[in-house]
């Protein structure tokens, strides 16, 4: 049995038998077996070597390392001579430092002693100027006494017309501070307090008119805060009234054609602004534009005067059903003892405005009595003040009759 092998370098095929590829085969074998001992020398001086240069850099790493901590030591060496050097060079520029400000302190200090022997020295010649000042004074004073006392005079009437003027502004200040924080405390939710303010409204006119009905007008629905429609005691219907609620800081005259167009919508005989804040000249309460406007504490009295005059029209108005004219059904009112009523409450009022006035009078008054003590005492100082130089100097004080006792008891 034979296998054909082809040669790589002539490609040609040759005839093999088995014993000659035995015999190849175990020659190869020892070829390879001899080139793998050969490389495994080969590793294995290559591992030596390996393990030398690791040695080898071991001790080249323990020898930096002793070579980096002497290197370390010397240099901290070096840096605390320095530092040390450094601070002896500090302390001795502090010391000469020091010793500079001692030598200027000396040298204030002698110059403060030669100013205090100035000192003492200008405070003689003073004190002998000062000497010879008061007998000049003393000459001069009977001539300038009479002009110091009217000066005086004028003097503290312009500091007590000065001081009046700043009383009375401060006073005004903190009016105005009061009420800024009054309304600031009072304030809250605007919405809130104008819903509280409108049931509040609505509460009172329900107590004060029992037989009347009030009748909240709806969110959303133009036609004022709350309707009175006006029942006489055995329930007739007589007519209503249009009440609005403002609760702000300022008067808009916009308010009212809003509420007249409202009144119309609404039907009512009369319409109402119930307000805080009133217009300029309007103190309590007055008719504007056809309008009604009021501040809350007068909101019954005015209600009370408007609806007797719906019910008193609403009577006349019966009473004429089946007569003709208009003449008729006014002197029909006029001659009633209802439209006297009326008159009586609208002269209650101009008599309440009348006391009020009255009362900011009296308070006038008793302002005006605190500045006069006020002046009594300045007059008072000034006679003290008389009375101390004349006791001083004596006869040579020049009489002032004015500041003398009779006329000041007078």
């Amino acid at each position: 049995m034979s296998n054909a092998i082809t040669c790589p370098s002539c490609r040609h095929e040759f005839e093999v038998t088995e014993a000659m590829s035995t015999q190849l085969s175990t020659r190869i074998r020892a070829e390879l077996d001899q080139e793998f001992a050969e490389r495994r020398l080969q590793v294995e001086a290559q591992a030596a070597e390996i393990r030398d240069a690791e040695e080898h850099l071991d001790k080249r790493k323990s020898q930096i390392e002793l070579e980096v901590a002497a290197m370390l030591k010397n240099e901290r060496k070096k840096l605390q001579s320095e530092a040390r050097k450094a601070a002896e060079l500090e302390l001795r520029e502090e010391l000469e430092d020091s010793k500079t400000e001692l030598d200027k302190l000396r040298s204030n200090l002698k110059q403060a002693q030669k100013n205090e022997l100035q000192l003492r020295q200008k405070e003689r010649e003073l004190q002998d100027r000062a000497d010879a000042m008061e007998l000049e004074v003393a000459r001069k004073l009977d001539e300038e006494r009479s002009k110091y006392q009217q000066d005086a005079q004028a003097q503290a009437e312009e500091i007590f017309r000065l001081k009046l003027a700043e009383n009375e502004l401060t006073m005004q200040q903190m009016r105005k501070q009061i009420d800024d924080l009054r309304r600031k405390s009072e304030q809250g939710s605007q919405q809130l307090q104008g819903e509280v303010l409108e049931l509040e409204l609505e509460n009172t006119l329900s107590e004060a008119f029992p037989d009347d009905v009030v009748e909240p007008v709806a969110k959303g629905v133009n036609g004022g805060d709350a309707q009175q429609h006006v029942h006489t005691s055995v329930g007739r219907s007589c007519g209503s009234i249009l009440w609005e609620s403002k609760r702000t800081k300022n008067w808009s005259k916009a308010w009212l054609p809003k509420l007249r167009d409202d009144q119309r919508r609404a039907g009512a005989e009369c319409a109402v602004i119930v307000s805080d804040t009133l217009p300029e000249d309007v103190k309590t309460f007055a008719n504007i534009d056809g309008v009604w406007v009021c501040s809350r504490q007068y909101a019954v009295p005015l209600a009370m005067a408007l609806r007797a005059g719906i019910i008193e029209i609403a009577k006349a108005r019966n009473a004429a059903a089946g007569r003709h004219g208009k003449a008729d059904q006014v002197y029909s009112y006029l001659c009633s003892a209802e439209f006297t009523h009326h008159l009586s409450g609208i002269v209650e009022a101009f008599s309440e405005m009348t006391t009020d006035i009255d009362a900011e009078e009296r308070s006038a008054k008793s302002r005006f009595r605190k500045r006069r003590k006020q002046l009594e005492r300045a007059f008072t100082g000034t006679t003290g003040l008389y009375g101390d130089l004349q006791g001083l100097i004596g006869n040579a004080m020049p009489e002032v009759k004015l500041l003398e006792l009779n006329v000041v008891d007078e």
